[in-house]
């Protein structure tokens, strides 16, 4: 269902030379991004020492290159239209507050931390047990996401395998009228290979915004699993578990924003290595075009395998978060039945969830302002 939602979007782009923004959902910077970029640059620690104007002047520039960057900006060669510098004071202020503020904090974690504990202790085989049950359901969770992207490149493969004979019999029919236009012939195929490349980058983060959504509200669906699972040693401090248990959301969150990046970027280097294989083939067709149909056959072969090596490599990116994501539920598990174990510095977690949903919030208001102020310009240009 997600694939064909999404196809519909792709092929409107695909006819309409992506010169109008097609419906549906599409890659821009998200405010999860814009918090994330915020967080990154003032979690670097040099950056607590800098003066004021400095780290406006850079986390300015951080945030440009972000917007400059993004999907659709590439797409029609335009800038954003929100004001990054609404944000950057805004973003500041709430870091020098959450920092003059997280020794508080830190103190009512642990405190929650002593209290939720206390309270599981007495159940603490069963609190186990529960957990080793998630942790299978967790292990399965960790598998769809590569398994979505596996279906799109088996779906490319498809594509090309039906491609190839059609091209040959295209080129077998002008070798057999002798036509003299046989380069331009050539050239119009590689032209047309080496935007489709590039048209699947971008099909591909279009893919990655649907995904992110479904994958985030499976986690949501996760940890509620794993709520209800442990909600009964919990009486009267379930506000403290749900609390807890944010923490541990957020960070499966980032770890699933994590392979995504990976991925994409793995994806981005086998299109590069697509294109050069293009350019190698037209390099090729240009000097001896009297068989063509060889170095077809032989540039298909090639992406086939290149498609196929990223399909092997998909496991590679999925066990790190697989590791990372048993990690973080054993570690919450030592810390509500283990009574010698310390908390560290959980609170940053916390520190740093604050940080972002405060400067989501923010951009979200900017973003809202800044469409509504053009739909107001566009009026004005119509009457």
């Amino acid at each position: 269902m997600i694939l064909k939602a999404v196809t519909l979007g792709l092929a409107l782009v695909a006819l309409s030379g992506a010169s109008e923004r097609p419906p549906g959902k599409w890659p821009e910077v998200s405010d999860k991004q814009v918090a994330a970029v915020v967080w990154d640059y003032f979690s670097q620690p040099s950056t607590n020492a800098k003066k004021e104007e400095e780290q406006k002047s850079e986390l300015t520039q951080q945030l440009e290159t972000l917007f400059r960057n993004y999907f659709w900006a590439r797409l029609q060669d335009k800038p954003y239209i929100y004001d990054v510098k609404e944000l950057v004071p805004f973003a500041i202020n709430q870091h020098q507050r959450l920092t003059k503020d997280s020794e508080k904090l830190k103190e009512e974690i642990w405190k929650e931390r002593q209290e939720l504990r206390a309270k599981m202790l007495p159940h603490a085989k069963n609190v186990s047990q529960s957990i080793t049950d998630y942790l299978v359901l967790l292990r399965e969770f960790a598998d769809q996401y590569p398994n979505m992207i596996n279906h799109i490149i088996t779906g490319e493969r498809q594509g090309l395998e039906k491609w190839i004979p059609l091209t040959l019999n295209r080129i077998e029919a002008r070798l057999h009228d002798n036509a003299e236009d046989l380069q331009a012939f050539l050239t119009s195929i590689i032209d047309r290979v080496r935007n489709e490349t590039t048209g699947e980058m971008f099909k591909f983060e279009a893919y990655q915004v649907v995904y992110e959504e479904l994958l985030m509200r499976r986690i949501d669906q996760k940890v509620e699993e794993l709520r209800r699972s442990l909600a009964p040693f919990a009486q009267d401090v379930r506000e403290i578990l749900d609390h807890q248990l944010e923490g541990v959301s957020f960070q499966m969150k980032k770890g699933m924003d994590q392979l995504q990046a990976n991925v994409s970027a793995g994806f981005k280097e086998l299109c590069q290595r697509l294109k050069n294989l293009t350019d190698d083939t037209w390099e090729t067709l240009r000097d001896n075009t009297e068989e063509p149909q060889k170095s077809v056959v032989e540039m298909g072969k090639q992406f086939d395998q290149q498609l196929e090596e990223f399909q092997r490599t998909l496991p590679l990116y999925k066990e790190p978060f697989e590791k990372a994501m048993v990690q973080l539920v054993e570690d919450f598990r030592q810390k509500l039945v283990s009574p010698n174990v310390g908390d560290g510095e959980d609170y940053l977690i916390f520190l740093e969830k604050d940080l972002k949903d405060k400067v989501k919030s923010f951009f979200n208001t900017i973003k809202k302002e800044s469409r509504e102020k053009l739909l107001d310009l566009k009026n004005q240009d119509k009457n």
